[in-house]
């Protein structure tokens, strides 16, 4: 995942990578862009479920649930 800080901080963006499980539905003010690596996942954005494979990429809108 990417983060993007909009309007605050001293880096422009930080790269995590980590695996796709786990995660509980929630929503922040930056935007967040899914890429898929490797494999699959399911991905919900704002009550959609997206099926993510290798070579995916997914932008999720500033406070929109996911």
């Amino acid at each position: 995942m990417l983060y993007q800080k909009m309007l605050i901080g001293d880096e422009p963006y930080s790269v995590v990578l980590q695996k796709m499980d786990g995660f509980i539905k929630h929503r922040h003010t930056e935007i967040e862009l899914n890429y898929c690596l490797k494999g699959s996942y399911y991905i919900i954005i704002d009550r959609t479920s997206y099926l993510m494979t290798k070579g995916d990429f997914a932008i999720i809108g500033s406070m929109v649930s996911h």
